[in-house]
């Protein structure tokens, strides 16, 4: 193999990411113009609005003289998330209800005093035999 194709390869693999990256960034680039010369209004000098406000879009009207358009970028991509955006909503109400229909234990409840009850008990049953030895064992 060519010792420049090698020297290519290795180089293409040790800077995989980074190429990736600016491909990355070229067609997004390349994808902004190409969107930004298309919804270009067309300008003539007859046209002109004294309307200032904004549109739907988000696009200023009559700031640069020409005449607004209607930008559709925001509602298009609403629109693209809305049904993702509904069932992430969906979800987050079923689990609402079901952490509320779970029963959970009353934190001020001691979940070993049964235990340490019949602990106490025994203690004090042992004490007591303990206690009657003795006396049996002085006499």
């Amino acid at each position: 193999m060519n010792p420049a194709l090698t020297r290519l390869r290795g180089a293409l693999t040790k800077n995989k990411t980074a190429l990736a990256a600016l491909g990355v960034v070229a067609v997004a680039g390349l994808a902004w113009r190409a969107r930004s010369e298309s919804t270009t209004a067309p300008t003539s000098s007859t046209t002109t609005t004294t309307d200032n406000s904004y549109s739907a879009g988000g696009q200023l009207e009559g700031a640069t003289g020409g005449a607004g358009y209607y930008d559709s970028t925001a509602s298009d991509v609403y629109n693209a998330l809305q049904p993702q955006l509904e069932s992430v909503g969906a979800a987050v109400a079923d689990l609402r209800e079901l952490f509320t229909t779970i029963p959970v234990p009353d934190p001020s409840a001691d979940p070993h005093a049964a235990k340490r009850a019949a602990r106490a008990a025994n203690l004090a049953a042992w004490r007591a035999r303990a206690a009657k030895s003795a006396e049996t064992r002085q006499w």
